[in-house]
């Protein structure tokens, strides 16, 4: 507690003080005695004001951190509802595709095997030559003064035969007299008025697409023509010839698309 105290003055002071103050007039704008202020509050009052107002603000806090908290655990449920949605929407989408695939299961099958037979038809069919064809150029370019009287046409390899192959039950590689590859042969049993018609059917015959390298096998002179001959003549000659079919002359009607 503060205690105030005040010495009486003395008369004297007193009469001088009246005196003064009747002598000396107080402005009006001077300011007025500041008076002490006493804190009458005990120290433990005050004290408890103040663990009271730390108690406030840490519970305020707390309850703010709560509030933070809150909002974010709700954003992640909520993230987690939307991330459990697109799984429940992909494993849907999962069913159903499955369901597709197994409606095409056989489909690897089918097409292993459409290849499988296209293969087989390429193997068999390979060495297919248009004889309609091949044949029909043949006979325009037969030159005057030479006449076939029989011809002989084999297919018996393709152009990728080989002689491992041909051990193998395979095709057997064909060969022409000059070493190169085909995939069969002619051969021509004829008659000439000599032996340059004979030269001029094997150049004629080399010019056609798909033949190669022809040569006589025979040619000797005949007093009498063969009745089948379409010279007669008293003295012809008789000729065999042989020509090389190349790859030219496949028709390539069954090749494997892409090969």
């Amino acid at each position: 507690m503060i205690s105030l105290t005040r010495k009486r003055a003395s008369t004297a002071e007193v009469l001088q003080d009246k005196d003064s103050t009747q002598s000396t007039p107080i402005p009006p704008s001077a300011p007025h005695a500041a008076f002490p202020r006493v804190n009458l509050i005990p120290d433990e009052i005050a004290h408890e004001a103040r663990i009271r107002r730390a108690q406030l603000m840490v519970a305020g806090s707390v309850l703010a951190s709560l509030i933070v908290v809150a909002g974010l655990y709700a954003l992640a449920a909520m993230s987690v509802g939307s991330a459990q949605q697109q799984l429940d929407q992909v494993s849907a989408q999962s069913v159903s595709l499955s369901t597709e695939v197994a409606k095409y299961a056989d489909v690897p099958k089918v097409i292993s095997d459409l290849a499988s037979a296209r293969n087989q038809q390429a193997s068999a069919m390979g060495g297919e030559v248009r004889w309609s064809l091949l044949l029909n150029n043949l006979a325009l370019s037969i030159p005057t003064g030479t006449a076939i009287n029989s011809l002989k046409g084999t297919i018996t390899g393709s152009p990728l035969a080989t002689a491992e192959q041909a051990a193998l039950g395979g095709p057997a590689p064909v060969t022409s007299v000059l070493g190169k590859t085909g995939v069969g042969s002619i051969q021509f049993e004829g008659e000439a008025l000599d032996n340059g018609h004979v030269s001029n059917f094997l150049e004629a015959i080399s010019r056609n697409t798909g033949l190669t390298d022809p040569f006589a096998t025979l040619a000797a002179k005949d007093q009498s023509s063969p009745g089948g001959a379409a010279i007669s003549q008293p003295s012809s000659v008789r000729f065999t010839a042989t020509v090389t079919i190349d790859g030219k002359a496949l028709s390539h009607r069954y090749d494997v698309k892409g090969s």
